[in-house]
């Protein structure tokens, strides 16, 4: 949640840095994702420990969390740089975004049995990356399950994590020079 707000205002945030240097505007979303990713690894340290608790012991599987938190950074990076762009041209698109990470929170099934819902449902959240990466840490974590056994899942996500981050690139370099005149 916090790595997508906080990516989202990354340019928006440094406005007075924006103002006095110059560097390249692509490093600020990144920046926020890696300073947001200390306490999403902090987590997963607490759900470790928990883990131990209950008789789950790491194991093998456990090092696809390794391959799922570098998909999730660059999933993170790639909507950064688009919503930072965004966030510039229209400051109430932040807000907006909130709000659509807490939609994506309840149709995301952390919380809820994927199997109970239709079948056009599933389909459609199967391609949820969020879903991807929640349903990985779970697969990795308690049923040993490794990321490359979802092939198709994998594939069409790493190519939406292209295009966004193609996307995000282009409209940073469209509009870095007009960054200065919307501050």
């Amino acid at each position: 949640n916090q790595g997508i707000v906080k990516g989202a205002n990354s340019i928006y945030s440094k406005t007075i840095a924006l103002a006095r240097m110059k560097f390249p505007l692509s490093v600020l979303p990144l920046e926020r994702i890696i300073v947001e990713l200390y306490e999403h690894v902090t987590m997963i340290m607490i759900m470790v420990i928990m883990l131990a608790c209950f008789g789950f012991f790491p194991s093998f599987s456990w090092l696809n969390l390794v391959y799922y938190i570098f998909y999730t950074i660059f999933f993170f990076t790639s909507l950064a740089l688009i919503t930072s762009v965004l966030t510039m041209l229209a400051r109430d698109f932040a807000r907006m975004i909130q709000s659509l990470i807490r939609l994506l929170f309840y149709l995301t099934p952390i919380l809820w049995d994927m199997e109970n819902m239709p079948v056009l449902f599933q389909k459609i959240t199967f391609y949820n990356p969020i879903y991807y990466v929640v349903t990985g840490f779970r697969d990795s974590m308690l049923y040993e399950i490794p990321f490359w056994q979802h092939t198709e899942q994998l594939c069409s996500l790493w190519c939406l994590n292209g295009l966004l981050f193609v996307l995000g690139c282009n409209l940073q370099v469209k509009f870095k020079d007009q960054f200065i005149d919307l501050i």
